[in-house]
């Protein structure tokens, strides 16, 4: 290579070769030209590329990892810092990946880097990409953080997109860009990176690549430049789906104890997970008497981890047994309870002074110390659930018989045809002053009698219109009933109704006789 040290005397001063300098070089020389951009990247840049190397000395896995072979998918975006030689600019670029794992740790990746900008000497866009393959190698396949090293080749594309009725320059001095548009470039990149967990098969992914390509101008002078690509994104590894990371055998989407391997002790050896107390009672199965039958945890041998079924040993199963550890006293009452009873029918009064130990006594203040319900105290008939007044007979007089209590009949002419003293003011449903006392004899009257119901009815003479009398007829009966409402009577026991001139007493012939048929009358609903 006679002419290689005129040409490296072309790169004087970090700076980029000039075309007399690079006379008699061959295609071949050009691959030492991105070795020459790499150092000088590192020089400025250097410290990113060195954590690459970084990520190699993490510590190894601490169990082999099972085959994971499958395919694997990733959607990444970062920064490209440019070759300051190179006539592309330092921006976004987008990188999507697809491979193939053959295992745990080795894989291929094809992938693509799509980068765009500004052409820096001239100020017009381009668009560039590097399609590549790969070698993947996975370092901590069983880790959650898993450092990995990355190395391939591939080919460089770059096209300059000069607007419309742009003209550029086609001299020997101009870009690369204008010479040949578009124009490749064979690339190899380096680099590794880190993929983080995130649930199953998914991967955060973090990648640093040194980019390297070179070629020829198309004056025929070699060229050749360094760019470092980082980008960040997430990643599928159809592999993990299979991973089994405790190996026992049962994959970790299907494993509810992926990191802890299944025991085999023939008990639910299908879930995945040790069971070192099989019986689930608390005592592990080291110290279990009975390791397949749970303790049943009652205070009596609780330790055994053996279940007690009949700790009283009186013939009456714990699982049904009442009082499990008080033997029962099989005196015919209640044997099947497990429980022996002092007091069989429960009332309080203890059946040697009980008169009826399988009746409770009801406590009602009658007799209660004999032991014995009292089902009817006053001996009315009426039983004491349903009477109302249980020490007090019922006087059968024909009203309110069943209610249990002493009661007089209320006086018929009270509640039933027209009740005198009550009156309006003329022409209106007004009541007048004078009708008070009267009214409030009523109220009286119903509050004694609680279960009566009346209705109001209100009555007018001829004087006026029929339809006007109705109208205050039906009024002057409401106001009665708000009268009694006002003081408290039940509105549910009381209803009104007009009839207006229809049902006159006595002919309406003089003032004596239509003073007569204006008139309140009541009539008793419960009958």
């Amino acid at each position: 290579m006679s002419s290689g040290t005129s040409g490296w005397a072309g790169y004087t001063a970090l700076s980029k070769p000039n075309a007399s300098a690079l006379e008699g070089y061959s295609m071949s020389d050009t691959c030492l030209i991105p070795v020459y951009h790499f150092v000088r990247r590192a020089a400025r840049q250097g410290a990113g590329i060195v954590l690459l190397a970084v990520l190699g000395l993490q510590s190894a896995p601490v169990a082999a990892a099972p085959e994971l072979s499958g395919p694997t998918a990733s959607i990444a975006g970062g920064w490209l810092f440019a070759d300051p030689d190179e006539e592309i600019s330092d921006g976004w670029v987008g990188v999507p990946r697809f491979g193939y794992m053959f295992g745990p740790r080795v894989g291929l990746e094809t992938e693509v880097g799509i980068h765009g900008g500004d052409i820096p000497s001239l100020g017009i866009p381009y668009t560039a990409a590097t399609p590549r393959l790969g070698v993947f190698i996975n370092m901590a396949p069983d880790h959650w953080a898993q450092p990995f090293a990355m190395g391939g080749g591939g080919v460089l594309w770059k096209k300059a997109n000069p607007p419309a009725g742009t003209v550029l320059p086609q001299s020997a001095n101009a870009s690369r860009f204008v010479r040949a548009n578009p124009h490749f470039d064979y690339s190899a990149n380096f680099g590794g990176g880190l993929m983080l967990r995130l649930y199953g098969p998914w991967f955060l992914r973090t990648d640093g690549r040194l980019i390297l390509h070179w070629g020829e101008d198309p004056g025929g002078y070699p060229d050749g430049y360094a760019n470092v690509e980082v980008t960040g994104g997430i990643a599928y590894r159809g592999g993990e789906r299979n991973r089994d990371s405790d190996g026992d055998g049962l994959v970790d989407r299907l494993d509810p104890c992926m990191n802890e391997a299944e025991d085999f002790d023939r008990f639910e050896d299908e879930d995945g997970c040790p069971d070192v107390d099989n019986d689930r009672d608390g005592i592990l199965d080291a110290d279990d008497r009975c390791d397949d039958e749970p303790e049943d945890v009652d205070g009596f041998k609780d330790r055994d981890g053996c279940p007690d079924y009949d700790n009283d040993q009186d013939g009456i199963e714990d699982a049904v047994d009442q009082c499990p550890n008080k033997a029962e006293d099989n005196d015919g009452y209640d044997d099947g309870d497990g429980c022996p009873e002092g007091d069989n029918d429960g009332d309080g009064v203890p059946d040697d002074r009980d008169s009826c130990p399988n009746e409770p006594e009801d406590r009602d203040g009658v007799d209660d110390s004999d032991g014995c319900p009292d089902g009817d105290n006053d001996q009315d008939g009426i039983p004491d659930g349903a009477d109302d007044c249980p020490t007090q007979p019922e006087t059968f007089n024909g009203y309110d018989d069943m209610d249990g209590c002493p009661d007089e009949q209320p006086p018929a002419d009270t509640f039933d045809g027209v009740i005198p003293g009550i009156n309006f003011k003329v022409g209106r449903a007004e009541i007048t002053v004078d009708s008070y006392t009267v009214l409030d004899e009523v109220v009286a009257t119903l509050e004694k009698y609680s279960m009566i119901r009346i209705e109001v009815q209100g009555h007018t003479d001829s004087d006026g219109s029929s339809s006007a009398n109705l109208d205050l007829s039906a009024r002057r009966a409401r106001s009665v009933v708000e009268y009694l409402i006002n003081r408290g009577i039940d509105p549910d026991r009381l209803e009104y109704v007009g009839y207006g001139e229809s049902k006159p007493l006595v002919p309406n012939s003089s003032r004596e006789q239509k003073a007569v048929n204006r008139r309140v009358e009541f009539r008793r609903l419960d009958q």
